[in-house]
Parts: structure tokens; C-alpha cells; sequence
């Protein structure tokens, strides 16, 4: 007998529909859950939208805190014909009057003529050599060597110090001339033809330095660019100046890009403000509040925003010690803005307690003492500073008092100048001193060696006795001295054949009672420390004690406040959506759960039917055989 999936044939009942509705009844818990899973996610959706303005907010201050926005500087020429300049951020305000006097050329040999470029330039093999400064490139020539050849040869050669040009002088004869000019300018660079194989004759012109005066200090460079001479300026020579016609560079404070800054700052607050308020706020009229209401954490969040807005910065003599000080304030509705006429105004009046209210700034008792920098991970306060040992120069002072009439015979001195975190780069030479050279003469002397071999090393001298000193601090700097006359000979300088060595001392120093990291004249705060990221510069010649005063900036305290909702693995955002994350999962495993359940119930009632009928089906065969025996039974009796 077929049996519907249905409704029961013998028994008439629609027994699916029975399952269906039991299996309904059985599902509610499953539709309750797929509520609350809905709206945890619902809840970390959100949180994921507050971590995105938050994180737009994170960025935008933390550029404000980066130098360049804080002290940006601009810097201005009277007149660019003459002299350009660029300044960076460490630039100083003001002005200076400068004059051109003298500009950069480069050294330059000029051949003899030739018919053609084709013409030979030798008339048998050999070598054609130049050097420039200490370096010389030697080019082989033939017989069949042309002048187009020769220039070829130099400037094919990336190890070459000139450049070779053709030119035609426009001579009825010999025309075609070879000009080699030195690849960099000044008189220490220039031309000379070392090794001449070739009928070529050369004239040579000196290089020539260029040179500017500023405030009637002449100064002397072999290129046009001076990028040492005023910190944070770059001064480019174009052209001589008139006499007494000087070019008057200014500098002066740039905030346009810190108030860029601050006007998207302004935006970003203002932003994350009203996201939270919308996620956040209590609707009367429905008596329901947004998805994060519960959320205590985001709630207190906008609070601490707002606070922070408007809280005093400690630790600055400034009368700027508030956002709303310069320029920065709330209204009644909370928004936020930004008065740049106020700003500037205190910018010109107080940069650094400008700085110190969005940044992160310091000072110290004592002038020897300066504040360099600080990160985000600086405590802020007042601490007392113990410089315990203070930072010394690799220095080795003569023995002997030379007198006005110079040494008595010559001396040779053999300087080993290295570096203590690398043995591989020690650099060794000797300089020559002269019998009657006076002690002003060996200084120059000496000086010039250091700088030929490029070392940072300064001789001095102090009641006629010779000092040698490094120009840096600490002890990755060492050298050694030894002379070929002995220490105690009257008339020479007195530092002996017994090879004498000297090393620099860092700082050492305490902060609060934790230990600095010093190099040279310089302290940092140790990695994982409370002063991790701050740098100070001791340049105090003693042990010594003062107070160091580290300002935490607002911009500062927001950065580390909003790093604790936004922290990848500790940050409050983050653990409240991972702890959604778990609970969603955990309900998804309960629903799969009762689901199943469920499933098997409808699946046993549907399999109880199923044996309802069929015994109801056997029942009716059995009656009907019933029926018809009773009826063929009653025919018979008849």
C-alpha cells in the first residue's frame, strides 16, 4: 500500500503538519539565539566602526607630533638671482646679509688645436695620464688614436674625474680643440696632465672656491653649495653680488602645514565625536538606546576625549597650557573648533609652549643640560638627573713646553685613528714636522692631516704645550700617537717612541633612579623603561645633579589614551570584539546543536506515522478480509 509523506491514507491526519509545527515549537530557541547573535554582531560591527575613526583620529595626531609640523621653518632670498636657500626644521628665526664674492669653477686643460677630430693625437703608443686631486686615470694611445678617440675613452670611464669636450675654436687650421674639465669644482680638484704621450699640449686653469660673506664673515667652499655653515640653512651661490648690494635671507616660523594639521585634527575629533553619540545615544520617543549604549567603555570614551580637550598641560613655565589657549575650544554641543588667528598669534608670542601643549617637550635646571626629544612612550614629570661620570674627549697632551724657536729637530709623528665598535676601519699615517717649526706651525700642520684623511681630530695647544683631541665624545673614539724622538728631549714636542693611547668616555647618568643609556655627550631612555624614547645632552664637563621637567602634550596624552582602545592585541576595542567574536561561535555551536535535535525529532515523529499507518493499513486489510468472509458467510446461510 503507498503511503503519502503527507497526509495518512487509512488514517486521514495530516501528520506532517503536526511535524511541522512541533518542529516550529522546537526551533524558537534557535530563532532566540539567531536574535542575540545578530545582535552581538551588530554591537562588534560597531565597535569596528569606532575603531576606524579612532584609528583616522590616531594617525592625524600622531603627525602633529612628528618635528617637521611642530617647527617648520621657511626661508626666503631678497633676491634668487644671487643666492637661494632652503631651511629645514632646525633652522633658527631671523635674518642674515650676505654677499656673493666669489663663485665655484672647475679646473680645465686646454689642448692644442688639431685639423680635424679625426686628426691623430699621438705618433707612436704610450699613455696618456690625468689626476685630479689624488686620483689619476691613465688612457692608452696608438698611432691611430683621434682626438674623437682620446675624449671617447674619458668619458666612457665611469672612474673618471673630467669631462673631455671637443670644441671648435673656429681656427682656419687646427680648429678642433680638447677640453677637460674637472667634474667637481674648487681649487682642490684641479687638472693636471700627469703622463702626456701625445702631441697634444695642454694650458691648465686653476679651480676656483667659491665664497660668501655673511654679517662680514667670509666664508670659503669648494662647491657654490654652503650646507654647513648656519644650522638648518643651505646657502646656494648662483652669482656674484654688486658691492655693497648684499642678499638679505630671512627666516621665519611656517604654520601653514601645522595648521593644515590641526584643521584635519579638528575634523577627525569632531568626527569620532558624533559617530559615537550616534551609536551611543538614548531615544526617547522608542526608549531604546543605540547598539553601543550598553557599552560602558565607548561611553566613558567620548567623556575622556572631552576632558582631555580641555585639560591642562603640567610641567611648562608657559602661560599656553591649554588647547583653548591657543586657539582650540569646545562649544556647548561639544564640537570642536579651531581659531588660527589665535594660534598664530601664540605661535609668534611662544613656540615651544605651543609645542609643549600638542607635543611632547622638556627642560632642565641647568644650561648644560638640554632637552633633545621624547616619544609617546616617555613618562612625563619632574625628575632628578645624577650625571654620575661625564662624557670625555679622546685626548692625549705632549709632555715637553716648546718654546718660541720650534722644535730643535724635525719630529715625525704616527697616528693610529680607530674606532672601537669597528677594528677593520683604523686609519694610520704619519705627518713630517720640520726642525724650527713653531708650535703654530705644527698645529696647522697636524690640522691639515686630519683633515686629508678625513678624521674628526683637532690639535690645540695650551701654554706651549701640544694638545690632541678628538672633536667627538665618548669611547667608540681611540687613537694612538708615537714620535721617532724621545719624550724627554728638550726642544721637541714630548710625546715619546713609547706609543701613548687615549679613548673617549660616554656619560653615565641616573634619571629618578633609572639608569641611562649614554653615547658620548648624549642619554637615552632604555628600551621598556619609563624614559624609553626620551633624549637629553649632557655636555657638563663634571659629575653634577639637576631637574629635568618632561612635559606630556595633549596630543601626546591622546595618543597613548586612544592606543588603549586600539592596541592589535591588548586594546579595549579589540578584546571586546574577539570576546564577540567568542560568544557568536559559541552560540553558532549551540544553535548547530539544537538544530540537530530538532532535526532528529521531526525525523523519529515522521518514522512513528510512517508505522501508524502501516498498522493502520493491515488493520483495514485485515477488517475488510473480516467483512467479506461475514458477507459470503451470511449468502450461504441464506
Amino acid at each position: 500500500m503507498t503511503i503519502s509523506s503527507t497526509t495518512g491514507l487509512v488514517s486521514g491526519i495530516d501528520y506532517q503538519s503536526i511535524i511541522d509545527k512541533m518542529t516550529s515549537l522546537n526551533e524558537r530557541p534557535i530563532t532566540i539565539l539567531e536574535n542575540k547573535q545578530s545582535d552581538l554582531q551588530s554591537v562588534s560591527d560597531a565597535l569596528g566602526t569606532v575603531s576606524s575613526v579612532l584609528t583616522t583620529l590616531y594617525d592625524q595626531v600622531e603627525s602633529m607630533l612628528t618635528e617637521d609640523d611642530l617647527n617648520s621653518t621657511s626661508a626666503s632670498s631678497s633676491d634668487e638671482d644671487y643666492l637661494t636657500v632652503e631651511a629645514d626644521s632646525t633652522a633658527s628665526l631671523g635674518s642674515y646679509s650676505i654677499e656673493v664674492t666669489q663663485l665655484a669653477k672647475a679646473s680645465r686643460a686646454t689642448a692644442s688645436g688639431l685639423a680635424e677630430k679625426t686628426s691623430t693625437v699621438a705618433s707612436s703608443s704610450g699613455n696618456f695620464a690625468i689626476t685630479v686631486a689624488d686620483t689619476t686615470s691613465t688612457y692608452e694611445v696608438t698611432a691611430t688614436t683621434t682626438l674623437q678617440d682620446l675624449a671617447d675613452a674619458i668619458n666612457s670611464d665611469d672612474d673618471s674625474l673630467v669631462k673631455a669636450t671637443i670644441v671648435d675654436t673656429g681656427d682656419d687650421t687646427t680648429p678642433y680643440t680638447l677640453v677637460l674639465t674637472s667634474k667637481t669644482t674648487g681649487t682642490d680638484n684641479d687638472i693636471t696632465v700627469s703622463d702626456n704621450d701625445t702631441d697634444l699640449t695642454f694650458t691648465t686653469t686653476a679651480g676656483q672656491n667659491a665664497k660668501i660673506s655673511i654679517d662680514d664673515l667670509t666664508i670659503t667652499r669648494s662647491t657654490n653649495t654652503f650646507d654647513d655653515v648656519v644650522d638648518g640653512l643651505t646657502f646656494t651661490a648662483v652669482a656674484v653680488t654688486d658691492d655693497d648690494s648684499p642678499v638679505t635671507v630671512s627666516v621665519s616660523r611656517d604654520s601653514s602645514t601645522l595648521e593644515e594639521s590641526i584643521n584635519s585634527f579638528v575634523d577627525d575629533y569632531n568626527a569620532v565625536m558624533t559617530q559615537i553619540e550616534s551609536l551611543t545615544a538614548y531615544d526617547s520617543s522608542t526608549e531604546t538606546s543605540g547598539v553601543l549604549g550598553s557599552v560602558s567603555a565607548i561611553r566613558s570614551l567620548k567623556s575622556a576625549l572631552a576632558k582631555m580637550i580641555s585639560t591642562q598641560v603640567s610641567n611648562t613655565e608657559s602661560d599656553y597650557t591649554s588647547l583653548a589657549s591657543i586657539g582650540l575650544t569646545l562649544d556647548e554641543d561639544g564640537v570642536l573648533s579651531f581659531d588660527s588667528s589665535s594660534f598664530e598669534d601664540a605661535l609668534d608670542d611662544d613656540a615651544a609652549g605651543v609645542e609643549a601643549v600638542f607635543g611632547r617637550m622638556g627642560n632642565s635646571l641647568s644650561s648644560e643640560v638640554t632637552f633633545v626629544s621624547s616619544t609617546t612612550s616617555t613618562a612625563s614629570g619632574s625628575y632628578a638627573l645624577n650625571v654620575t661620570t661625564a662624557a670625555e674627549r679622546a685626548t692625549i697632551t705632549a709632555t715637553q713646553t716648546l718654546t718660541t724657536d720650534g722644535l730643535t729637530s724635525a719630529e715625525n709623528l704616527t697616528f693610529t685613528i680607530g674606532d672601537t665598535t669597528d677594528d677593520t676601519s683604523d686609519t694610520t699615517f704619519t705627518v713630517g714636522l720640520d726642525a724650527g717649526d713653531t708650535l703654530d706651525q705644527i698645529i696647522v700642520k697636524l690640522n691639515a692631516a686630519f683633515a686629508a684623511q678625513d678624521v674628526d681630530y683637532t690639535a690645540t695647544s695650551d701654554d706651549g704645550v701640544l694638545i690632541l683631541q678628538s672633536d667627538e665624545y665618548g669611547d667608540e673614539q681611540t687613537f694612538s700617537v708615537t714620535s721617532d724622538q724621545d719624550s724627554s728631549t728638550s726642544g721637541q714636542l714630548g710625546i715619546g717612541t713609547t706609543t701613548i693611547t687615549d679613548t673617549g668616555v660616554d656619560v653615565e647618568a641616573t634619571l629618578g633612579g633609572v639608569s641611562l643609556k649614554g653615547d658620548g655627550q648624549t642619554l637615552t631612555g632604555l628600551s621598556d623603561s619609563k624614559f624609553e624614547g626620551l633624549e637629553l645632552t649632557v655636555t657638563s664637563e663634571e659629575a653634577m645633579t639637576t631637574t629635568v621637567n618632561l612635559t606630556n602634550g595633549i596630543a601626546n596624552q591622546m595618543m597613548n589614551y586612544l592606543d588603549t582602545y586600539l592596541d592589535s592585541s591588548t586594546g579595549i576595542i579589540t578584546v571586546k570584539q574577539d570576546s564577540l567574536a567568542d560568544s557568536i561561535s559559541s552560540i553558532n555551536d549551540t544553535i548547530d546543536s539544537i538544530q540537530t535535535r530538532v532535526d532528529a525529532e521531526a525525523a523519529r515523529m515522521k518514522k512513528q506515522f510512517t508505522a501508524l499507518e502501516t498498522t493502520l493499513a493491515n488493520y483495514s486489510t485485515i477488517a475488510s478480509y473480516i467483512t467479506a468472509i461475514s458477507s459470503s458467510t451470511s449468502s450461504s446461510d441464506s
